[in-house]
């Protein structure tokens, strides 16, 4: 038996799925020949080799347009999405339509704060270019490039890794934020003991962050027990919305405090107690990149067109 005869092989039975999405979607033998380029024979001889192969019938022929059997909507239901994305990918590919892509993975504070200036100056000069983004958590930007999934994953804070390098970007400062009028805020540097006097709401993945693990540090060594919020979210506009009802006292990224948010919130630097984390983004260590990610990582390095919140590596 040749590897292309083998019933698990996948390609086996793509002409035939091909012609019963065609009939699917066009409720039509004829009108699927047509969109197929093939003669109707050769649409009917598929789909009838399919009905053998799954061993039940897929349509009722003797009703006009015809009509999908009940096992028939079932198998249309998870093919014709892919049998539509061929489409449009066949379309694509004959009209010359086909671009370079850079597929990056970002955590979900990185995409809302730092990449859309980065995607506009990256766009501004590689118009023609796709950006394929995807906000994930910082297990999942390093899973999805360690699966070549990603061309490179951006982190916000250091990650020594086994296989990938990390590429350092630039710097950020922590803030504390709080109510307005919260008496934490009296002080201008509050001190680790200060704010263990109040409820602290944590996100999720904070195990991952320096200046979480730093504060619980200090607060272990102090014999400090405050009580705690802990959140699924990661996202800095979530935890904002907490602290603006009340809930407790937090910490963000600097970059993530914005104008408005002063109306609504106090804040303080937290330079005092926390070191500044970096930003960077991560590539697998032996693996050779497409002209077009090198040059979205260069507009990554770059340091012009930042936002406030963030600090030059060389500062």
């Amino acid at each position: 038996m040749n590897a292309s005869d083998h019933p698990d092989n996948p390609t086996q039975l793509t002409n035939e799925i091909m012609a019963f999405c065609a009939v699917a979607k066009f409720q039509s033998f004829s009108q699927a020949a047509q969109f197929l380029n093939i003669g109707q024979p050769t649409v009917t001889d598929r789909v009838h080799r399919l009905e053998l192969v799954m061993g039940t019938a897929l349509f009722n022929r003797s009703r006009r347009p015809v009509q999908l059997t009940p096992t028939g909507v079932r198998l249309s239901t998870q093919a014709l999405p892919v049998f539509d994305s061929f489409s449009v990918l066949a379309r694509r590919i004959t009209r010359n339509e086909i671009k370079e892509t850079v597929r990056v993975g970002a955590t979900s504070g990185l995409v809302d704060y730092l990449l859309p200036d980065v995607l506009r100056r990256f766009r501004d000069e590689y118009s023609d270019a796709e950006v394929h983004l995807r906000s994930q958590t910082i297990t999942e930007v390093v899973d999805s490039v360690r699966r070549r999934e990603a061309d490179i994953g951006i982190l916000p804070s250091e990650l020594t890794m086994t296989g990938l390098d990390f590429v350092p970007l630039v710097k950020y400062p922590w803030k504390l934020i709080a109510p307005i009028g919260h008496p934490v805020l009296q002080s201008e540097k509050p001190s680790i003991r200060e704010l263990s006097e109040w409820p602290i709401i944590v996100p999720r993945q904070s195990v991952s962050r320096v200046a979480w693990i730093t504060l619980f540090e200090r607060m272990q060594s102090l014999a400090l027990q405050p009580e705690v919020l802990r959140l699924e979210v990661v996202q800095s506009a979530s935890i904002k919305k907490y602290v603006r009802a009340g809930l407790g006292i937090s910490f963000i990224p600097a970059y993530a405090l914005e104008s408005a948010d002063h109306q609504l919130l106090g804040s303080r630097g937290m330079d005092h107690e926390f070191e500044h984390e970096t930003i960077g983004y991560i590539r697998p260590t032996e693996f050779e990149s497409a002209s077009l990610v090198e040059r979205f990582t260069e507009v990554l390095r770059s340091p012009a067109g930042y936002r406030s919140g963030f600090i030059p590596i060389s500062s």
